[in-house]
């Protein structure tokens, strides 16, 4: 299909490749033009715009109803392997799956910021110690070639 011009059935075969799933990127492709070719005609054709964004509904809901036939643990098992369905559906939609999780920092400005490990090991350890030593519990932990 050569995509150089615009043509007003371009909307319904839009539609129904995101209905198999393709990406937006793949849409783009199988009508043998630019992602900016692409973005262009959404700005200048409302209706391409609206078949674009339906595109992408039915993109997710394909992977969705997948996720909900086949990401199972096991072969005819009733089971959602939930791990894999989270990283798909996290990689395909982040702006309404991905993880939200961040890590923030604090300093003293115009200081290092001052940075203390433990390994995940240590740190298990010293809460274990100060479990044991609220229940009245000792435990030795001087290391043998200090007996």
């Amino acid at each position: 299909m050569a995509a150089n011009k615009y043509k007003p059935e371009y909307c319904a075969k839009v539609i129904a490749l995101g209905t198999k799933g393709y990406s937006l990127e793949m849409i783009a492709a199988e009508l043998k033009m630019t992602w900016a070719g692409c973005k262009l005609w959404e700005r200048t054709h409302p209706e391409f715009m609206d078949a674009l964004q339906q595109a992408k509904l039915n993109e997710m809901a394909f992977f969705e109803k997948l996720a909900i036939d086949y990401m199972i643990e096991q072969p005819q098992g009733a089971k959602l392997n939930t791990g894999l369905w989270a990283k798909s559906m996290a990689a395909r939609f982040p702006n309404k799956y991905r993880d939200n999780s961040r890590i923030e920092m604090a300093g003293v400005p115009g200081q290092p910021v001052e940075v203390i490990g433990l390994s995940f090991t240590e740190n298990m350890l010293k809460q274990l110690l100060v479990a044991r030593q609220q229940e009245g519990q000792l435990i030795d932990v001087t290391p043998e070639d200090s007996k």
